[in-house]
């Protein structure tokens, strides 16, 4: 926390968001919303949290039709009984989701996912395994063959 402070005091622009783990580990939003409170927790402002969250990932990557709500920006939104400005974990009490302009209640999404999120087959998470276990040990053994080569020179 204190890191993502003194990066941000000294000109970096602090990205947020959850990585997807490839087998369903990553439920996408609730990641996202304790990232917030977890930046607010740090000691930023609730909107420079969300700010962080939401139009600095567009910023870097040179998004110019999203990041924010403005005329004639695209805006997948979600609609918050609360003001997240004053109490942050008021980003929790999700109401609507809109997303590419359909409205969608957010208990029905839930229920539509139960049982299916963090579902994967145990032969993917093996494969995942094995390949990094695999990584890891290629990586040790070009250690050696560099170290033993320089130490030969």
């Amino acid at each position: 926390m204190a890191f993502e402070r003194a990066f941000v005091a000294a000109g970096g622009k602090l990205l947020a968001g959850v990585d997807p783990t490839g087998w369903g580990g990553v439920l996408a939003g609730f990641g996202d919303q304790r990232e917030v409170e977890l930046l607010v927790e740090a000691g930023f402002r609730p909107e420079q949290a969300i700010e962080i969250a939401t139009s600095n990932g567009a910023r870097f990557l040179a998004e110019r039709e999203i990041g924010t709500i403005a005329p004639g920006m695209q805006a997948d939104l979600f609609v918050v009984a609360g003001d997240p400005a004053r109490t942050i974990a008021d980003v929790r009490k999700v109401e609507m989701v809109f997303k590419d302009g359909r409205a969608y209640d957010p208990a029905v999404l839930l229920a539509e996912a139960e049982g299916t999120v963090g579902a994967f087959e145990l032969q993917q998470f093996m494969t995942w395994k094995w390949f990094g276990i695999a990584g890891v040990l290629s990586a040790l053994i070009a250690n050696r063959v560099i170290r033993r080569r320089h130490a030969r020179s």
